[in-house]
Protein backbone atom coordinates (compact mmCIF):
# COMPACT_ATOMS: atom_id res chain seq x y z
CA UNK A 1 0.00 0.00 0.00
CA UNK A 2 1.29 3.44 -0.86
CA UNK A 3 1.32 6.18 1.71
CA UNK A 4 -1.19 8.95 2.30
CA UNK A 5 -1.79 11.32 -0.58
CA UNK A 6 -3.66 14.62 -0.75
CA UNK A 7 -7.40 13.91 -0.97
CA UNK A 8 -7.20 10.64 0.97
CA UNK A 9 -9.58 10.11 3.87
CA UNK A 10 -7.63 9.15 6.97
CA UNK A 11 -8.51 8.10 10.49
CA UNK A 12 -5.94 9.47 12.91
CA UNK A 13 -5.19 9.11 16.59
CA UNK A 14 -3.99 12.51 17.66
CA UNK A 15 -2.92 14.32 20.79
CA UNK A 16 -2.35 18.06 20.68
CA UNK A 17 -0.37 19.62 23.51
CA UNK A 18 1.54 22.71 24.43
CA UNK A 19 5.25 22.90 25.21
CA UNK A 20 4.46 22.64 28.95
CA UNK A 21 2.60 19.35 28.35
CA UNK A 22 -0.93 20.76 28.64
CA UNK A 23 -3.22 18.66 26.43
CA UNK A 24 -5.71 20.73 24.41
CA UNK A 25 -6.96 18.10 21.94
CA UNK A 26 -7.32 14.32 21.78
CA UNK A 27 -8.67 11.93 19.18
CA UNK A 28 -8.63 8.43 20.68
CA UNK A 29 -9.10 4.86 19.45
CA UNK A 30 -12.74 5.14 20.53
CA UNK A 31 -13.15 8.34 18.49
CA UNK A 32 -10.38 8.80 15.94
CA UNK A 33 -10.27 11.98 13.89
CA UNK A 34 -11.43 11.47 10.30
CA UNK A 35 -10.22 14.03 7.81
CA UNK A 36 -9.63 14.55 4.12
CA UNK A 37 -5.94 15.35 3.74
CA UNK A 38 -5.50 18.82 2.27
CA UNK A 39 -8.89 20.23 3.28
CA UNK A 40 -7.54 21.92 6.42
CA UNK A 41 -9.96 20.33 8.91
CA UNK A 42 -7.13 20.22 11.43
CA UNK A 43 -4.31 22.48 10.19
CA UNK A 44 -2.97 22.42 6.63
CA UNK A 45 0.63 22.45 7.89
CA UNK A 46 -0.11 19.35 9.98
CA UNK A 47 -2.03 17.60 7.20
CA UNK A 48 0.88 18.13 4.80
CA UNK A 49 3.09 16.22 7.26
CA UNK A 50 0.78 13.19 6.95
CA UNK A 51 1.61 12.74 3.25
CA UNK A 52 3.48 9.47 2.73
CA UNK A 53 2.56 7.99 6.13
CA UNK A 54 0.96 4.52 6.30
CA UNK A 55 -1.37 2.82 8.81
CA UNK A 56 0.53 2.24 12.04
CA UNK A 57 3.01 5.07 11.40
CA UNK A 58 3.42 7.65 14.17
CA UNK A 59 4.99 11.07 14.06
CA UNK A 60 5.44 14.10 16.30
CA UNK A 61 4.70 17.35 14.48
CA UNK A 62 5.42 20.81 15.86
CA UNK A 63 3.53 23.78 14.45
CA UNK A 64 4.69 27.36 14.81
CA UNK A 65 2.02 29.86 15.98
CA UNK A 66 1.38 31.15 12.46
CA UNK A 67 0.69 27.55 11.32
CA UNK A 68 -1.80 27.01 14.15
CA UNK A 69 -4.02 29.65 15.69
CA UNK A 70 -1.91 32.59 14.54
CA UNK A 71 0.29 35.08 16.32
CA UNK A 72 -0.98 36.88 19.38
CA UNK A 73 -2.46 40.20 18.22
CA UNK A 74 -2.55 43.13 20.66
CA UNK A 75 -5.13 44.82 18.41
CA UNK A 76 -7.64 42.14 19.43
CA UNK A 77 -7.73 43.45 23.00
CA UNK A 78 -10.66 45.77 23.63
CA UNK A 79 -11.08 48.12 26.58
CA UNK A 80 -14.73 49.13 26.84
CA UNK A 81 -16.48 51.40 29.32
CA UNK A 82 -18.58 49.40 31.78
CA UNK A 83 -21.58 51.61 31.02
CA UNK A 84 -21.53 50.51 27.35
CA UNK A 85 -22.84 47.09 28.40
CA UNK A 86 -26.36 46.04 29.30
CA UNK A 87 -27.03 47.11 32.94
CA UNK A 88 -27.74 43.48 33.93
CA UNK A 89 -24.32 42.39 32.65
CA UNK A 90 -21.94 41.67 35.52
CA UNK A 91 -18.43 41.27 34.06
CA UNK A 92 -16.21 38.68 35.73
CA UNK A 93 -12.54 38.11 34.96
CA UNK A 94 -12.09 34.86 33.01
CA UNK A 95 -15.65 34.79 31.67
CA UNK A 96 -16.31 34.29 27.96
CA UNK A 97 -18.35 36.93 26.17
CA UNK A 98 -19.84 37.07 22.69
CA UNK A 99 -19.95 40.41 20.89
CA UNK A 100 -21.82 40.99 17.63
CA UNK A 101 -19.46 43.02 15.44
CA UNK A 102 -22.01 43.24 12.61
CA UNK A 103 -25.25 41.38 11.85
CA UNK A 104 -24.59 37.65 11.80
CA UNK A 105 -20.92 37.95 12.85
CA UNK A 106 -19.99 37.41 16.48
CA UNK A 107 -16.60 37.32 18.15
CA UNK A 108 -15.97 35.40 21.35
CA UNK A 109 -13.50 36.86 23.82
CA UNK A 110 -12.31 36.39 27.37
CA UNK A 111 -12.64 39.09 30.00
CA UNK A 112 -9.09 39.63 31.24
CA UNK A 113 -9.55 42.62 33.53
CA UNK A 114 -12.38 44.49 35.24
CA UNK A 115 -12.05 47.75 37.14
CA UNK A 116 -14.49 50.42 38.29
CA UNK A 117 -14.85 51.95 34.85
CA UNK A 118 -13.64 49.54 32.15
CA UNK A 119 -13.85 45.93 31.03
CA UNK A 120 -10.90 44.49 29.08
CA UNK A 121 -11.73 41.70 26.63
CA UNK A 122 -9.17 39.63 24.72
CA UNK A 123 -10.51 38.33 21.38
CA UNK A 124 -7.39 36.32 20.53
CA UNK A 125 -7.86 32.55 20.34
CA UNK A 126 -6.69 31.08 23.69
CA UNK A 127 -3.88 29.24 21.85
CA UNK A 128 -2.80 32.19 19.67
CA UNK A 129 0.94 32.79 19.83
CA UNK A 130 1.68 29.27 21.08
CA UNK A 131 3.65 26.45 19.48
CA UNK A 132 1.47 23.36 19.09
CA UNK A 133 2.84 19.83 19.35
CA UNK A 134 0.85 16.97 17.82
CA UNK A 135 1.56 13.27 18.18
CA UNK A 136 -0.29 11.48 15.39
CA UNK A 137 -0.76 7.81 14.53
CA UNK A 138 -2.41 6.75 11.29
CA UNK A 139 -5.20 4.21 11.84
CA UNK A 140 -6.66 3.83 8.34
CA UNK A 141 -6.50 5.33 4.86
CA UNK A 142 -9.31 5.37 2.31
CA UNK A 143 -9.79 7.02 -1.07
CA UNK A 144 -13.55 6.38 -1.05
CA UNK A 145 -15.56 9.40 0.15
CA UNK A 146 -18.50 7.08 1.00
CA UNK A 147 -16.46 4.78 3.26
Amino acid sequence: MSGIQEGDIVDVLCEGRLKDGTIFFQATEEQPLRLVVGEGKLFLALEEQLIGMKPGDSKTIELQPEEGFGSYNEKLILKAPKDSFNPEFKPVQGAKVSVEVYPGKKLVGTITEVDDETVTIDFNHPLAGKKLIFVVTIVAISTDQDN
